[in-house]
Formats: C-alpha cells, sequence, structure tokens
C-alpha cells in the first residue's frame, strides 16, 4: 500500500517505496510534488472538500477512489484513505494517506457498464420479443423488452411481475414447468412453435426460442419470440 505524509498546504513530506513504485516516481521527484500535482482534476475538488471536513473536526478521517497520474502520463486509480494527525495544541501537523491500486478492478467495473449498455441496446433494438422469466418466481417476467410490449398489447408496468402465462393459451402445470427447465438444461436451446393471445385477445402463432442464462446467482430463462 502506497503511503504518504502530506502537509497542510499539499506538499508530500515522506512518501514509502510503495506509493513511488504506484505513481513512477523516483522518491526525490514526488517529494517535490504536491498531491494536488499529482491527481486527476475531476477528483480535486472532492478531495479538499474531505480534507476542509477533516481540518475542522467534522470526520476523523475519510475514504475515496481517485484518480492519480502516473509519471508516465496515465491514470491510476487509488482507494485512498486519510486522517490527520494534530499537536497537543490540536493544531494540524500533517496527514496520513494510504493508497491501495485498485485500476485493475476499476477496469473490469467500466467494461462490466460497457457490457451493460451494450447489452441494452441490442435488448431493446431487437425486432423480437425478449422476455426474462425468472423459473424460482413463479416464472415471473423480470424484464421485456418494447417489442414484447407491442407484440402482446401490454405496456411493461403491466407485464413486469406477471407470470409467463399471461401470454399462453393454457397455464403449465408443476411437472410440466419442471420437465420444461431440465430440458433447457440438457439441450442448451429449446425451439419450438406455438399460439399466443394479446392482451385485447386475439390469437397469433410465435417462433419461440428459450435458453438458460446465469444472472448473479440465480438461472433465469431468456426467451425470444418472433411473430410468424
Amino acid at each position: 500500500i502506497g503511503m504518504a505524509l502530506v502537509a497542510p498546504n499539499g506538499a508530500l513530506l515522506r512518501v514509502n517505496w510503495a506509493l513511488c513504485w504506484l505513481l513512477g516516481y523516483s522518491e526525490t521527484e514526488l517529494l517535490q510534488k504536491t498531491f494536488q500535482d499529482i491527481t486527476h482534476p475531476d477528483d480535486l475538488q472532492d478531495d479538499l472538500e474531505r480534507i476542509q471536513r477533516l481540518l475542522v473536526g467534522e470526520v476523523d478521517s475519510y475514504q475515496m477512489e481517485k484518480r492519480y497520474f502516473h509519471k508516465q502520463g496515465h491514470v491510476v486509480w487509488g482507494l485512498l484513505n486519510v486522517s490527520l494527525v494534530e499537536d497537543y495544541q490540536g493544531k494540524p501537523q500533517y496527514f496520513i494517506s494510504q493508497i491501495q491500486d485498485i485500476t485493475e478492478r476499476k477496469k473490469v467495473e467500466t467494461a462490466l457498464i460497457e457490457s451493460s449498455t451494450q447489452f441494452r441496446t441490442l435488448f431493446e433494438a431487437s425486432p423480437d420479443a425478449i422476455v426474462l422469466i425468472d423459473p424460482n418466481q413463479n416464472w415471473s417476467i423480470i424484464d421485456c423488452n418494447t417489442a414484447a410490449c407491442q407484440m402482446n398489447g401490454y405496456t411493461r408496468e403491466e407485464l413486469l411481475g406477471q407470470c409467463i402465462d399471461i401470454f399462453n393459451l393454457t397455464s403449465g402445470g408443476p411437472d410440466e414447468r419442471t420437465g420444461y427447465l431440465e430440458s433447457i438444461r440438457q439441450q442448451g436451446v429449446l425451439r419450438f412453435k406455438t399460439a399466443h393471445r394479446r392482451k385485447d385477445g386475439t390469437l397469433f402463432t410465435v417462433d419461440v426460442s428459450t435458453s438458460l442464462i446465469r444472472f448473479d446467482t440465480r438461472d433465469l430463462i431468456l426467451g425470444i419470440d418472433r411473430d410468424v
């Protein structure tokens, strides 16, 4: 963990080898800088406001995620913990800063966000109806795209939480659903043609494709319907 003693004005008083390695500077180079010099400008104001709260005694310490500039110019994410050391009269002497490198974790978080955004875009842009079904919660619909709403004549709010039987001509019994779920597990994807009932009661034929996906700790059914 990178560590530094920081003066109230931001000057770096002492640094350990881990902080030098983290930011790519020698000890001599780093001691010539202030923490403001190595902090990303988008994170600086938040850091300064937290320091002020520390100085006036509102908090004993603080923690935040912030970006630092490496000597080579790229950004390093750090988990920063700061506490204040005062003299016997209560006058601020220096801050103790501990910085843990979380760059890889932030890269993973960013990739997950981008992946989720891409999935949502494809999910909504699909001309086919897409529904996510939780077989452990009475086969309820936990998500659906715009095409699913339009195809079946419901709003998204009307569909969320409803059993998938809202589309079916007959309700599936427990044994039938258990067998269906087992078939998906064994075959990976089930494809078939069936009839669905719209909100207004009209019937239409759909090609259905269902598969099992892992979402967090749950197995969900991904259903894709095409109006034929």
